[in-house]
């Protein structure tokens, strides 16, 4: 209850401090429609014919972006924007129906200036007949920040595919924190096609404004206007910009011009320094003097306060207004126990002075990294604080919002945001926060134990070391998911290479607090250890994280680098011990050394104990595009030798009493059922027919008797089929006695629309010879008559097990029929007795339809894929085994719908997705296993072709951003794939837009 009370406290507080800011809370919620400020120029659209189709992305065409701002002498700041965009397709529609403007109103005023629709010539004004709504929206309330910003959402009613919006709004005000240090950049190409782009700034301040460009000199004009001096830029057609995948994050492909009021890092500095000047409070002393109580040494103290910072203050950010910037005074953050990134490193920074540490803060960039170094001097460029400091003659930077951090001073972990702007007097350039040494690794030591005989299980026991940021990533994943998911995971990722494995002891956990590191411990047997050759058994050994560690790129052909994760250490090392003697191997060493890795191969085989290492370190973040080729070779180099193959040769253990092994029929079970039934088939088509010829003439009989019993249990175990036989026999009989020019065979087929003439012929018999009716009541008759006809049907056209197994029971509606016909005959002698008799051809069709009627209704159950889309809770946990083994998605994921067009298993090939990506898989006769995966940032578009009917699938096209492809197949049955595809395009849409 406490936490949900805090976090409804915590939303109140965001609540109340946006409206509280304003003098009238009914103002923030008034909608603003003026006018555009008198200093914007109106530029002209000009002609909306130049529509490049295929070259659009999300439906949208641009024609004209326009940007403009006005800063005053004192400062202040008014935004004017106006976009002129073609809706080209359906998505274009979905995104354009509705417009979105986020501002703060704790200092900004949004203003909508215009909004139209051109159509046909004609342009409509939709300014005020558009739905408008203010929306509080917390866009960052996943990371725990609050920002207090407003949405004006505008919906609009009428538009089409094919109309062009024009529409502008015009932000008043900024945040006062930038009062005295403007920024402002603007991409000046795109990745889509761009007719003209227009940006204006009108400077009216006294000090002057560092104009910069990057990737490029556009023609910036300057020009006198009164008060004010104008900067403007207009671009017609601006250059596209194709972005391969795979880039590294510091990478920018793009052109932008950079306008700042500061002159050089000194600047920056000079403005944010004095934000986090702060006297030093008691209550934080105490917390100082506690934990030098607690530690002698003065690393050990920094850490202890590091980590106080880090677990004693919850990560809670109240963003509004200047608090995006400036923060909480460090006793305030002890109080209330949370804040963000500048409260918890303000507090540190003030904890380390009471400590006698001098400590600064550091401004970063997490997500731009390296890529600030080329960036002018600007005080909007970062987006995270940290601290640092000088011990012993060492940086030390420390990062008070992470979690799990461990390790002494020596050893702790420094994350590499690659440059801080340090806070302190003087300071007038970046300081990179690369390190000489890293000691982020992963050591992976696997060790088998082979006994002697083949048959026998293998035991294999793994230790895996972690240090640095996967220690993070590790602690991190185990508080979220519980160690139980985390093992089940492991398990998962083994038996991928081993089917049969299984642990056989629990997963241990060690985390060493000195030394920064966490060690996974986990102990499974292998039951099927040896995969068959044809002259002897073999076992291979890959280290998976080394190879995996150099991928192929998606696109090879690049205008960027190829981004690699760095820093990267991997150790895999493998003890194999032999319980047999005879085994050698001789020593090998193989070096691979490049510019982008280091690779080492040893083998060793000494005691009976052969010992494989691979070992890996990374020596760059990225390939530049010109040297993908050089990479490609070397990783072609470390694929080859990052693998080692036993053999043991069958001989050795076969002896005299032992029976040779039988190999593998190249004749599939498929193509044995299917001659299987054909020869059947022929059987009971031959049997009958000279069953037929030799059938004995009963003159006495009446009709076609037979046992009930048997008439249920073929008519039933065939499906009906043995009831159109009967029919047709009876049919038959009627016209013999009757004289009458029909077709029975016919009839036979078509039993159920002549079930209720067969009764009129049963029932007039009744009448010619007892004088009444004894076969059924008429009205009887009629519902049994109806039934049998929209049961027929029904099973035609639907194919639900329950309408099927209704048509599969129908033949028991004609046992009236049955009974009547063998009250007439004698059933010791005759006809009788003759057709009750089991023949052969009875009892092979009945084990031919069996299986068949077996297979449809195990169509119903997760045993077999069926033929109707599926969620995770209707398959089955082997299944699903399956799936995670093959990678086809991780254990943390949940299907939300899946089909398989399979026959027997949903191992031969399925489509799904879950909430974060689309999967295809199929085996293949010469490939194997084959596998397409797309997260949902992944995919371009998803395209659909609805089947015309049941009988056939659906076909979803999943197109990637780096323009491949691959298909789903969907199942129309019951609307499933009407249900897969909109609730899969739902999901992507939303990933989209957030």
């Amino acid at each position: 209850m406490s936490h949900r009370f805090t976090l409804l406290v915590i939303i109140f507080l965001c609540l109340s401090t946006s409206y509280s800011s304003r003098s009238d809370a009914n103002e923030v919620k008034d909608i603003h429609l003026e006018p555009a400020p008198d200093w914007v120029v109106q530029y002209e659209v000009g002609a909306i014919d130049d529509v490049p189709i295929d070259e659009v992305s999300n439906g949208l065409h641009y024609h004209m972006v326009d940007n403009q701002i006005q800063v005053t002498k004192t400062g202040e700041r008014t935004s004017y924007s106006r976009y002129v965009e073609t809706i080209v397709n359906q998505s274009g529609l979905d995104s354009s129906s509705q417009l979105n403007f986020t501002f703060d109103p704790s200092y900004q005023k949004l203003v909508l200036n215009s909004l139209y629709i051109l159509r046909d010539g004609q342009r409509l004004d939709r300014l005020q007949s558009a739905k408008k709504s203010l929306l509080n929206t917390e866009s960052e309330l996943k990371r725990q920040i609050y920002n207090g910003s407003l949405t004006l959402n505008v919906l609009m009613s009428d538009l089409q595919v094919g109309d062009t919006l024009d529409y502008s709004y015009t932000r008043y005000g900024a945040n006062p924190v930038y009062q005295n240090s403007f920024s402002y950049s603007r991409n000046t190409n795109w990745d889509v096609p761009l007719n003209i782009q227009h940006l204006r700034i009108l400077w009216g301040k006294s000090n002057p404004l560092y104009v910069t460009p990057i990737n490029g000199s556009p023609t910036v004009s300057k020009t006198k206007i009164g008060e004010f001096t104008e900067y403007q830029i207009t671009q017609l057609k601006p250059k596209r910009v194709d972005t391969p995948s795979q880039m590294p994050s510091w990478y920018d492909a793009y052109s932008s011009i950079y306008f700042s009021e500061s002159e050089n890092w000194s600047d920056v500095v000079a403005w944010a320094k004095p934000l986090y000047e702060f006297n030093i409070h008691d209550s934080v002393k105490q917390v100082a003097e506690a934990i030098q109580n607690q530690y002698s040494e003065q690393p050990a103290q920094i850490v202890a306060a590091l980590k106080y910072a880090q677990e004693q203050i919850r990560y809670v950010g109240l963003e509004m207004g200047e608090n995006s910037h400036v923060p909480t005074a460090p006793e305030e953050t002890l109080k209330l126990k949370y804040g963000d990134c500048k409260d918890k490193a303000s507090l540190l920074i003030a904890i380390l002075a009471a400590l006698g540490v001098e400590a600064f803060p550091a401004l970063v960039d997490t997500e731009s990294t390296k890529l600030l170094q080329h960036r002018p001097p600007a005080a909007n460029l970062f987006n995270h604080v940290i601290v640092s400091l000088q011990y012993q003659g060492q940086q030390i930077w420390l990062d008070p919002t992470l979690s799990h951090q461990t390790g002494n001073l020596e050893h702790l972990y420094q994350p590499d945001y690659g440059y801080a702007l340090v806070l302190r007097s003087a300071e007038n350039s970046l300081t990179s926060m690369s390190s000489s040494t890293d000691s982020s690794y992963s050591h992976i030591t696997e060790k088998f134990f082979i006994p002697k005989k083949h048959q026998q299980n293998v035991t294999l026991s793994v230790v895996t070391q972690h240090s640095g940021e996967n220690v993070l990533d590790i602690l991190d994943r185990l508080e979220r998911e519980g160690k139980k998911k985390v093992a089940d995971s492991y398990e998962i990722y083994y038996q991928k290479t081993f089917p049969s494995l299984a642990a056989i002891d629990e997963m241990t956990v060690n985390v060493d607090d000195k030394q920064g590191t966490v060690s996974i411990n986990e102990e499974y047997e292998i039951t099927e250890y040896w995969t068959r050759g044809e002259e002897h058994y073999e076992a291979d050994f890959y280290p998976n994280e080394v190879r995996n560690a150099v991928f192929k790129p998606d696109q090879v052909k690049r205008t960027a680098p190829l981004s690699l994760t760095f820093p990267n250490n991997i150790n895999n090392h493998f003890e194999i011990t032999f319980e047999s003697d005879g085994w050698h191997f001789d020593d090998e060493n193989f070096v691979e050394d490049n510019p982008f890795f280091s690779f080492y191969k040893r083998v060793s085989f000494e005691a009976n104990t052969l010992t494989l290492e691979f070992d890996y370190q990374a020596k760059v973040d990225h390939v530049a595009a010109d040297q993908i080729e050089e990479y490609l070779a070397a990783r072609e180099k470390l694929r080859d030798e990052a693998y080692f193959g036993l053999l043991k040769y069958i001989k050795s253990e076969v002896s005299e009493s032992q029976s040779p092994v039988v190999e593998d029929e190249e004749i599939s079970a498929l193509q044995i059922i299917i001659a299987v039934y054909v020869l059947g088939l022929l059987f009971i088509l031959v049997s009958w027919r000279l069953e037929s010829r030799n059938r004995p003439e009963f003159s006495d009989s009446h009709f076609y008797p037979i046992s009930g019993l048997k008439f249920i249990i073929l008519s039933v175990g065939t499906m009906g089929l043995y009831e159109v036989y009967w029919a047709y026999r009876n049919w038959h009989a009627i016209k013999s006695k009757m004289n009458l020019d029909i077709m029975p065979i016919a009839r036979g087929i078509f039993s159920p629309i002549w079930f209720y003439p067969l009764f009129s012929a049963l029932r007039k018999d009744s009448i010619e010879r007892f004088d009444k009716n004894q076969v059924l009541m008429p009205f009887l008759a009629i519902i049994f008559a109806i039934v049998y006809v929209v049961a027929y049907f029904a099973t035609s056209f639907s194919e639900h097990i329950f309408i099927t197994i209704l048509g599969w029971l129908t033949p028991l509606l004609a046992l009236p029929f049955v009974v009547y016909i063998n009250s007439l005959n004698n059933k010791t002698d005759g006809a009788y007795k003759y057709n009750s008799q089991w023949k052969l051809r009875q009892v092979v069709a009945l084990l031919l339809c069996v299986p068949l009627v077996t297979y449809v209704l195990a169509l119903e159950t997760p045993f077999l894929p069926g033929d109707a889309v599926r969620t995770e809770s209707q398959m089955l946990d082997s299944d699903l085994k399956f799936l995670y083994r093959k990678q086809v998605l991780p254990a943390s994921e949940t299907i939300q719908y899946f089909y398989s067009d399979a026959v027997l298993s949903i191992r031969d090939d399925g489509n799904g997705f879950t909430n974060e990506r689309v999967f295809s898989y199929w085996l293949d006769d010469q490939e194997g296993f084959q596998l397409e995966v797309a997260s949902f940032d992944q995919v371009k578009n998803i395209e659909v072709e609805f089947s015309e009917d049941q009988d056939s699938n659906t076909f979803i096209t999943i197109k990637r951003q780096d323009s491949t492809e691959f298909t789903l197949f969907v199942s129309a049955v019951e609307g499933g794939d009407k249900l897969f595809f909109n609730t899969l395009n739902g999901l992507w849409k939303n990933k989209k837009s957030s």
